[in-house]
């Protein structure tokens, strides 16, 4: 019963948005999941994808990605983040511990505007220092065996 509502009000929004197209009249742009946030978790040098994909609106929306509340410019980015498919899907190649952060999608035309944000979490991994190894092999490789007799 709930997925046949959803459809309803997905149709519903599609006849709205044709009407107000046919009789020039702004709708403002709405995004899904956008109520909530979406925590993601990954490790260190996996892809990342989050997807700003509108619903509708009337005229189409102009889609800007920022990261904790600055604009992402590919420019600065080039090596790690790729904005595909005009901008609605973000894609960062191979995260690294600094590309944690918030990142949000927004979405405005004259009518209004909304936003999906997104948690990233990056998690590196564990560092070893080389002296630490070392430390660890000596101890364990010439520590005295003592015998009981």
């Amino acid at each position: 019963m709930l997925v046949l509502a959803h459809y309803i009000e997905h149709y519903i929004l599609i006849i709205v948005v044709v009407i107000c197209w046919f009789w020039r009249t702004a709708v403002p742009p709405r995004l899904p999941g956008s109520r909530t946030d979406t925590e993601l978790s990954v490790a260190v040098r996996q892809r990342v994808r989050m997807e700003c994909s509108p619903s509708h609106g009337v005229p189409e929306p102009r889609i800007t990605w920022l990261k904790d509340g600055e604009p992402l410019e590919s420019a600065d980015h080039t090596r790690n983040i790729r904005l595909l498919r005009a901008g609605r899907i973000l894609q960062l190649r191979s995260a690294g511990v600094e590309d944690s952060g918030v990142y949000a999608c927004v979405i405005e035309n004259k009518a209004g505007r909304d936003q999906r944000r997104y948690v990233l979490q990056v998690n590196g991994a564990p560092s070893v220092s080389y002296s630490d190894l070392l430390s660890r092999y000596l101890l364990y490789s010439f520590h005295p065996v003592i015998s009981r007799e």
